[in-house]
């Protein structure tokens, strides 16, 4: 075989070897179409808080939140303009919660969900087409269900029912900063959940301080009522860890009590056994619990005899009003401890605590009906 036909055959392997190596690769490649190359561009994933993995647009411009507590947390994280449809429920409330009360814009928008745990109006969500749906403690397959029948992302958040469990804001994975942190991660308000969580950090902080090594001389018993559940209840109903009592120290007569829940139905025989010195009661429910009062059946009880019930504002209220917890802490204390929190202008604070929350301060808006922060009487 001479030179030439050597470097003939040669080549010719080359060129075999170079196409079965092309036809092996070219066999392994997955080709995207453009559509394809589009939506992993376009698109991250996300795992809710059921643990849920959501593939959600990178560019959010519009959401529907669905049940209590979703529509909060976009005022909490100043991405209120996003929202582009609201509860019956939030429709009919915009004097009761400082997040709705500070943004009264959102009365206009349509009403895609009934409210309370959720009912979904599916057309009316579809109608108006938004990039997310944001749904508050939706098991797996409500969500999932929701998601394939109106072909809309959702994602699920836990940012706290009050009623049910405390939340303790030092903890970095409560429920409300898994939630806040989840959303600003989605929506690009990773700077906002940090400035609020600091914040909330450094009201603990404050409350906690001022409170620190109380003398047995300064501490007295006290107890909470009225806190609503499903519904009007009166001072039977209570809170084993009411949160203003855990951040001022207090000495809540109720803590004792054995539940799965937080709050709680007692009997009034137990109140009257309690004996507490001042009783703080829930200003949604002040008909009611102005009825009892009058009755007589608390008559012996120190804090009615001596006129030392006085009202706090609903914190558990279409889901966890976090704000008004701080609030009705820094009232707590100013009641229980005056010489330590001499220098707080309650409402003044109050309404900086629902700015620096919702953009804008109501305490004269969510008071009006009901009242605020005020001695009660059955006069």
């Amino acid at each position: 075989m001479n030179v030439n036909t050597k470097l003939l055959l040669f080549l010719v392997m080359v060129i075999i070897s170079a196409t079965l190596i092309c036809g092996c690769t070219s066999q392994n490649q997955t080709i995207q179409s453009p559509e394809e190359q589009s939506t992993s561009v376009n698109t991250i994933t996300v795992t809710d808080m059921i643990g849920r993995e959501v593939e959600v647009p990178k560019q959010i411009n519009s959401v529907v939140p669905i049940a209590q507590g979703s529509t909060r947390v976009f005022s909490y994280l100043d991405a209120i303009d996003l929202i582009k449809g609201i509860s019956e429920t939030e429709n009919k409330s915009f004097s009761k919660y400082p997040y709705l009360a500070a943004h009264p814009e959102l009365k206009e928008l349509p009403i895609v969900d009934a409210g309370g745990a959720g009912t979904p109006y599916l057309e009316e969500i579809v109608k108006v087409s938004p990039d997310l749906i944001v749904a508050s403690y939706f098991d797996v397959a409500t969500a999932d269900e929701l998601q394939a029948k109106t072909g809309i992302p959702v994602v699920v958040i836990e940012p706290g029912v009050g009623r049910i469990g405390f939340i303790d804001y030092m903890d970095d994975n409560n429920d409300l900063y898994q939630s806040l942190d989840l959303i600003a991660k989605i929506i690009d308000k990773e700077e906002r959940a940090v400035e609020l969580k600091s914040y909330i950090k450094s009201l603990v902080t404050d409350l906690e301080e001022r409170t620190d090594g109380i003398s047995e001389d300064e501490i007295v018993p006290v107890y909470v009522g009225g806190l609503s559940k499903q519904g009007a209840f009166g001072l039977a109903s209570t809170q084993i860890k009411y949160p203003p009592f855990v951040w001022t120290n207090s000495d809540n007569v109720a803590s004792g009590v054995e539940s799965a829940s937080n709050t709680v139905e007692i009997s009034k025989e137990q109140i009257i056994g309690w004996d507490p010195s001042v009783i703080f009661a829930d200003v949604s429910n002040i008909v009611l619990i102005k009825d009892e009062l009058s009755s007589g059946l608390y008559d012996t009880v120190k804090a009615v005899d001596e006129g030392e019930v006085y009202g706090v504002l609903p914190y558990p209220g279409y889901g966890l009003n976090h704000e008004l917890v701080f609030a009705d802490s820094y009232y707590v204390g100013s009641v229980l401890y005056p010489d330590r929190f001499s220098d707080v202008d309650v409402i003044a604070v109050s309404d900086e605590i629902m700015k620096e929350f919702n953009g804008k301060g109501a305490y004269s808006t969510i008071t009006k009906q009901s009242g605020g922060f005020e001695r009660i009487t059955t006069d």
